[in-house]
């Protein structure tokens, strides 16, 4: 509201609000102390633990995992720490590289319980002192032993139509798991000296590894998604502006291969929906 240049306000503004904070004061009864009603947990830690620089992949992750949340309107919280694993059907963990072992004791537990677990990237490689473990530290949980990076800036998906995907990829060594989804590696990498149609150079079927695995821990079920997909997500978010991507539907695959269904579900796209009680 702004007044004119001698201080007296217009009153027609004065009366616009009336109309607009009568419909807010109708609603208050409904917004004052609400319960978040939510499916799904998206781990976020706040610590910086003594290895700082590994929190950073997290944060691109977890944001790329909350624009695909939104995009497809799932009811979730931000979690600051494992205390009420319990409270929620399914648990995201993506690229939460440094993890101290109380952490990943309440994930294996959770998991075991009946948890669903949504894990992505190098989870767990390091401990939080920054110190590289020799595998996974849940990797009896995920199904997964780690081996290396993906030399390769992008890769494809052998889902059909083969979609290609920019960002992080990881080479893991199955155990008993089942193998949802593959990535292959193109022939070659593109460069101003490659000549390749449309730039984008083949996939190349000798180069296939495990991208979405799935386990069976306990009485729960872990799925391991062996690639940076939310820093993705939020790549193409940055550059293009749009969401309807390979790596969202990657995404919207595997949380929907957890069994679960949207506590709430609206024809009108682009409306974020916030579920309370």
């Amino acid at each position: 509201q702004q007044p004119y240049p001698r201080g007296n306000p217009e009153q027609a503004d004065f009366k616009a609000f009336k109309v607009l904070f009568d419909w807010v004061s109708k609603m208050e009864d409904y917004a004052r102390n609400p319960v978040s009603v939510s499916d799904i947990g998206v781990y976020l830690s706040l610590k910086s633990w003594d290895a700082p620089q590994l929190g950073v992949p997290a944060l691109g992750e977890t944001e790329g995992i909350n624009s695909a949340l939104l995009r497809d309107q799932w009811q979730y919280d931000i979690l600051k720490d494992f205390s009420t694993l319990n409270h929620y059907r399914v648990v995201i963990v993506g690229e939460h590289r440094a993890m101290s072992d109380t952490e990943v004791s309440m994930l294996r537990n959770y998991v075991h319980d009946g948890g669903r677990l949504l894990v992505t990237g190098l989870t767990g490689l390091y401990d939080e002192r920054g110190k590289k473990r020799s595998d996974f530290a849940l990797a009896d949980v995920l199904g997964v032993s780690y081996l290396d990076a993906n030399r390769y800036p992008h890769y494809y998906s052998d889902q059909h139509p083969p979609g290609l995907l920019e960002g992080e990829a990881f080479k893991v060594q199955p155990r008993n798991d089942r193998i949802l989804t593959n990535f292959l590696n193109p022939e070659t990498i593109w460069t101003k000296g490659t000549t390749v149609l449309w730039q984008d150079p083949p996939a190349d079927p000798a180069q296939r590894y495990p991208l979405v695995t799935v386990n069976q821990f306990g009485n729960g079920r872990c799925v391991y998604i062996a690639a940076s997909i939310g820093n993705t997500i939020l790549q193409n978010v940055r550059q293009g502006g749009y969401l309807d991507t390979y790596a969202v539907k990657l995404f919207r695959d595997v949380l929907g291969s957890l069994g679960i269904e949207p506590a709430v579900v609206t024809t009108a796209m682009g409306t974020e929906v916030v579920l309370n009680r």
